[in-house]
C-alpha cells in the first residue's frame, strides 16, 4: 500500500526575461512529491521526505491514522548485511521457489582505518576470503548489491541494501522478495513498526 503526498517545496527565486528582453526575477514554489509505503510482510513503513522534521511529521500523522497514536511509529534499524559473513551459502536458493537464484554483485566495506573498499569484479565472496579474517571482523559492511532471479522473469532483479542508512532499494516490494530477504536475515525482525528513508 502506497501513499503519494503532493506539497509545495521551498520558495525559489529564478531569473526570467520579459517580452522586451529585460531581466527580472520571480519567486515560485515548486511542487514536491513524497511517498509513504507500507510493507505488509515486514510490517514496515517507508517514508520519504527532505529533512528530519518533515519525516517526523509524516511519521506522527500515519501513526495516528493507522495505529491510533502519533507515537506508534518509531525509527529502527531494519536491515543487516551480517549474513554475508557466512559466505556464499547465505544466498543459496531453492530453484523451485519464487526466488530461484541470488548473486552478490558488489560489496562496499569500511575498513577499521576508515577507508572504503568496493568489491565488484568477479566472485565477491572469493575476494572477501582474501581479506584477513581479523580485519573483516573489525570492518563494517556498508552496502551490498544483490541480483535475484525470480520465477517467470527473464532478467535478474537488482536489490541494494544500506544498513547504515537503514535503506533498501530496488524491486523489494514484491512479497516473494520481502519474504526471501527476511528468511535470509537481511530484514531484522525484532521490531513492530519502523520508518525508513526511501531511495
Amino acid at each position: 500500500m502506497s501513499f503519494v503526498i503532493r506539497h509545495g517545496d521551498l520558495l525559489k527565486r529564478i531569473s526570467v526575461f520579459d517580452e522586451d528582453g529585460s531581466a527580472t526575477s520571480k519567486i515560485l514554489r515548486p511542487e514536491r512529491v513524497d511517498v509513504v509505503h507500507y510493507r505488509k510482510h515486514s510490517h514496515e513503513w517507508q517514508i520519504s521526505g527532505i529533512g528530519r522534521l518533515l519525516r517526523e511529521l509524516y511519521q506522527q500523522a500515519f501513526g495516528a491514522v493507522f495505529h491510533g497514536s502519533a507515537h506508534a511509529l518509531v525509527s529502527s534499524h531494519g536491515y543487516s548485511l551480517d549474513p554475508l559473513l557466512q559466505g556464499p551459502s547465505c544466498l543459496k536458493c531453492n530453484p523451485l521457489a519464487k526466488v530461484q537464484y541470488a548473486e552478490l554483485t558488489s560489496l562496499t566495506i569500511e575498513l577499521p582505518t576508515g577507508q572504503r573498499l568496493v568489491i565488484n569484479n568477479g566472485d565477491v565472496f572469493e575476494a572477501m576470503n582474501a581479506i584477513s579474517p581479523v580485519i573483516l571482523r573489525n570492518s563494517t559492511l556498508i552496502e551490498a548489491h544483490l541480483a535475484l532471479k525470480i520465477e517467470a522473469k527473464r532478467r535478474k532483479v537488482p536489490i541494494v541494501i544500506r544498513p547504515d542508512k537503514d535503506k533498501i532499494s530496488g524491486s523489494h516490494h514484491d512479497e516473494a522478495i520481502e519474504r526471501w530477504l527476511s528468511e535470509k536475515g537481511f530484514f531484522l525482525q525484532h521490531y513492530e513498526e519502523s520508518i525508513l528513508e526511501s531511495a
